[in-house]
């Protein structure tokens, strides 16, 4: 028996929680790469910024620290985050209407036209572009 005969073939690791975590892994950030690289080029917001529209089409308005609990980080990460597309005027933050240490974000009529062109009421279009 040789080396060569015991090694796995790539059909069998890939059919491993392994196998198939690494091959996910590659292809989140082979388009991750792609998505970067189609961007508009007129769109200012990065990769990481795009969410923020993006999850306040889908939820309304929300806080930071519920921004930052959907995306998993901490809230002052978010409200790093959160600068951009409200610097580009994608969102806007205003103070939450009981709780005056709370802030709260939501997306602007002109970041929901931009990010959604062809989106009507109850439905979703395309990403920001």
């Amino acid at each position: 028996m040789s080396y060569a005969n015991d090694m796995p073939t790539v059909e069998a690791v890939s059919r491993t929680d392994a196998g198939l975590a690494a091959e996910l892994r590659t292809s989140v950030m082979r388009l991750r790469r792609r998505l970067s690289v189609e961007r508009h080029p007129d769109n200012q917001l990065s990769i990481g910024s795009m969410v923020v529209p993006g999850l306040l089409h889908r939820n309304d308005a929300q806080t930071v620290g519920e921004l930052a609990r959907a995306e998993k980080v901490q809230p002052p990460s978010m409200t790093r985050t959160v600068t951009s597309p409200e610097d580009g005027g994608f969102v806007t933050r205003r103070p939450h209407e009981t709780d005056g240490r709370r802030v709260v974000v939501e997306i602007t009529d002109w970041g929901a036209r931009r990010c959604w062109p062809t989106a009507s009421a109850g439905t979703r279009g395309s990403p920001c572009s």
